[in-house]
């Protein structure tokens, strides 16, 4: 039995590349709003919300616009250096006058922040995702919503389903989207074969 609930990593919906996939969906404002406040600040400022909430698609999304106006742009996932700046990397950036685009600033200890400050002085600006406001001026807050899941989900399976199950699983995870599409991909087999009858159990 355990064998035929089996669904191809490369077949699941909720596979990380189709969810890279997805473009940010502004609850507000626009793009163009965005880079706006982005030159009113000179290119100085942070992206803010909680886990989930859609903060690093909209930094990279950011970062190919102003590459599209012809910026010199470096992006760094502080999650990806398991926390520690690669600061050679950094001051190459800063000389070379590109903006740089910081992902997981909450994750630098205060000694870091201070350090990275002072060698993104001389970069063009320095635009940041951090969970809490007060690194830098906030450009924009990132926000979900149950709608929001559920039309994501729809998009991701070309298809329904069950509002309700949905709505259980948007408020065990507290609007993490990312935690609601990684239980997603897990179920995905049993949602394959069994349909709007296995709903119920995303509720427990």
């Amino acid at each position: 039995m355990a064998s035929a609930l089996f669904v191809r990593a490369g077949d699941n919906p909720f596979r990380s590349s189709r969810l890279e996939s997805l473009k940010y969906t502004f609850e507000r404002g626009s793009h163009e709003q965005l880079l706006k406040q982005c030159e009113l600040f000179k290119y100085r400022g942070a992206i803010v919300g909680a886990h989930g909430t859609g903060k690093t698609t909209l930094l990279r999304e950011l970062q190919d616009h102003l590459r599209g106006k012809h910026f010199e742009t470096e992006l760094i996932s502080l999650h990806d250096w398991c926390r520690t700046p690669q600061w050679r990397n950094l001051e190459a950036a800063a000389r070379r006058k590109a903006i740089i685009f910081l992902d997981g600033a909450e994750l630098l200890s205060r000694f870091a922040w201070f350090r990275l400050r002072c060698i993104t002085r001389h970069a063009a600006g320095l635009i940041l995702t951090s969970h809490t406001p007060g690194l830098l001026p906030t450009l924009y807050t990132t926000t979900t919503s149950f709608e929001l899941f559920e039309q994501l989900t729809r998009e991701l399976l070309e298809g329904e389903y069950p509002a309700e199950s949905l709505r259980s699983l948007y408020e065990k995870y507290q609007g993490n989207l990312r935690q609601c599409f990684f239980e997603l991909y897990d179920l995905y087999p049993a949602i394959c074969y069994s349909g709007p009858r296995y709903a119920s159990t995303l509720s427990c």
